[in-house]
């Protein structure tokens, strides 16, 4: 009787740390995330600022990629890649020069992106792999 009283004993204790090990492991897992967002609202707060010294031209652009001209008349593309063949956790929007001689990452982890342009304001629409929205809309010139 004594040894069956232990065995549940241990049985409880083991349990326990179990189940502690598995919240620490979520509270890990809730901090990677939010330190991903914090990354995105970054990028979008870098997206913002390029946009307002740039113009858009909507007639080569697409629901996935924005044709941009910045002041001094460069082009730049904002497209939606998949790196390193078709592994999920390396889709990106980056940011490139229309002869793709070279690229700037702008969002990771991207699931979709959808732009939408009604003259002066420009919407974004952006899903994260782990289903995260984000919605913002600018104020844009257009060429």
């Amino acid at each position: 009787m004594i040894e069956v009283a232990a065995s549940l004993v241990v049985l409880i204790l083991t349990s326990q740390l179990l189940l502690w090990d598995l919240q620490a492991c979520d509270r890990g897992v809730a901090a990677v995330q939010n330190s991903h967002h914090e990354e995105t609202e970054v990028a979008l707060l870098q997206l913002e600022q390029s946009l307002t010294t740039m113009r858009l031209n909507w007639p080569k652009s697409s629901q996935t990629q924005l044709a941009l001209i910045d002041q001094k008349g460069k082009s730049f593309l904002l497209t939606f890649k998949l790196r390193d063949g078709q592994l999920k956790t390396k889709r990106e929007v980056v940011l490139t020069n229309p002869s793709n001689a070279g690229y700037m990452p702008l969002f990771f982890q991207v699931r979709s992106i959808k732009w939408q342009y009604q003259a002066p304001l420009l919407e974004l629409d952006l899903v994260l792999l782990d289903r995260t929205h984000f919605y913002r809309t600018y104020l844009v010139k257009s060429v």
